[in-house]
C-alpha cells in the first residue's frame, strides 16, 4: 500500500478543515492559555509555602501569593469554560457537517456497492 493510499480518511478530514484553520487555531490557543495558568500554579504554591515558613512570617508575601493562587485558579476555570464554549459553538458543528457530507456521498452509491 503506497503512502498516498494510507490514511485517506484523515487526509479527507484535514482537507475539509482547511478553510477553518483560523477557528481551529483560536480554539487551540485558548486551551493552551487556559492550561498555561495551571502550569504557573506550582510556582505560586512554593512561594506561598516559603512565605509561611519564614520566621517571622512575611504576611504581605503570603497574601500576595494566596491571592495569586486564587486568581490563577479562577482564570483557569473561566478560561477553560470559555474554550469549551468556543469548541461547542465553532468546532463541534464541523464534525456533524463532515458526517453529513460523507453520508450523502455514500448513500448516492448504487446498491451493489454495499
Amino acid at each position: 500500500m503506497s503512502e498516498r493510499q494510507r490514511y485517506f480518511a484523515l487526509r479527507s478530514f484535514w482537507s475539509f478543515l482547511t478553510p477553518h484553520r483560523l477557528t481551529l487555531a483560536v480554539v487551540i490557543a485558548c486551551f493552551m492559555v487556559a492550561n498555561l495558568t495551571l502550569a504557573v500554579i506550582p510556582y505560586f504554591i512554593g512561594e506561598f509555602i516559603g512565605a509561611l515558613a519564614t520566621s517571622p512570617m512575611d504576611r504581605h508575601d503570603a497574601l500576595v501569593n494566596f491571592w495569586g493562587l486564587v486568581g490563577l485558579s479562577s482564570a483557569h476555570d473561566l478560561g477553560w469554560r470559555l474554550c469549551e464554549y468556543l469548541y461547542v459553538r465553532y468546532i463541534n458543528p464541523l464534525r456533524f457537517e463532515y458526517e453529513t457530507i460523507i453520508f450523502q456521498t455514500v448513500i448516492r452509491k448504487p446498491y451493489h456497492y454495499f
